[in-house]
């Protein structure tokens, strides 16, 4: 696997992680600021990526790494949610877009 796709695959799996810690904080007011934690990491992410990377070579990076169905007119940044996120797709479309 190349360098790039094994940093895009720890980011990937680092922000799963934190979906999941989002998804488990149960006190009360507690649990919509964790979820703002885990989209501040996404856009921090997506922000490292478009640094290096133009937005095909990311949007490739992302389908090899997290074997996601890859569409041409879809954001970067809505591949890294959906490559993260294990919400149904509802609740994802509903993110706030960049």
């Amino acid at each position: 696997m190349h360098s790039s796709n094994h940093k895009i695959s720890r980011d990937i799996a680092r922000l799963k992680r934190l979906y999941q810690m989002s998804l488990r904080e149960t006190r009360p007011g507690k649990r919509r600021f964790a979820f703002y934690d885990y989209l501040y990491e996404v856009y921090a992410v997506h922000g490292q990526w478009r640094a290096g990377l133009k937005t095909p070579e990311i949007k490739e990076k992302i389908a090899a790494v997290s074997r996601a169905p890859l569409s041409s007119d879809q954001d970067p940044l809505k591949l890294i949610v959906d490559a993260s996120c294990t919400s149904d797709y509802k609740t994802r479309i509903q993110l706030p877009s960049a």
